[in-house]
């Protein structure tokens, strides 16, 4: 190859690389909103996600048929692992004495719902509440579906995230209530230590 070829193709690669866009990283809001109001002391698992939901991109739903991406925004880390870290936050703090419950579940939808009224943040998540005495594979103490839409504030992927943010909220609020009449209804779960 020429020596002019070869910086031709140099010239071109560099390029290439220079008109790469620049990513944006975004995770859940790691503040505590005090809406959930627990009662007992959750033990969060990191959750499951379904195969669109394994990679790092945040979703649009833009119609019931097809799905899209943001070009350069990206989850911070695995999608279960943030979900896990915002209810856990949300579910906590911890309390001596209270009864404790796991929390596991899968991610079944996390990202924007493009609806007629406007851009809707999407989170809905298939939860089981079981009690740590007992061995996984029993039957859970409770086994439910929770969705949250939250409306997103203006067109940026920053608000898209706040508003799945306050969805996480209203969710972990919704488990912290089933779980305390869980705990009305069959007292023997174990406190803590």
């Amino acid at each position: 190859m020429s020596v002019s070829k070869s910086i031709v193709l140099t010239l071109a690669v560099l390029a290439g690389c220079a008109s790469a866009p620049k990513l944006d990283y975004y995770t859940l809001s790691v503040e505590r909103s005090g809406e959930a109001g627990a009662t007992l002391n959750f033990e969060v698992e990191r959750l499951a996600t379904t195969g669109v939901l394994a990679g790092d991109r945040i979703l649009i739903r833009a119609s019931p048929t097809r799905v899209e991406h943001f070009r350069t925004a990206r989850w911070a880390g695995a999608l279960g692992e943030l979900v896990q870290q915002k209810l856990a936050i949300e579910l906590g703090p911890e309390s001596p004495g209270r009864p404790r419950v796991l929390v596991s579940g899968t991610v079944l939808s996390c990202g924007q719902l493009d609806a007629p009224g406007g851009p809707l943040a999407e989170l809905r998540l298939e939860i089981e509440l079981r009690d740590p005495a007992r061995r996984r594979f029993e039957t859970p103490l409770l086994r439910r579906t929770y969705q949250a839409t939250t409306p997103v504030a203006g067109p940026s992927v920053e608000a898209l995230v706040e508003a799945l943010s306050r969805s996480a909220e209203g969710i972990a609020a919704a488990i912290a209530a089933d779980a305390a009449a869980l705990a009305v209804e069959a007292p023997e779960l174990p406190p803590s230590p």
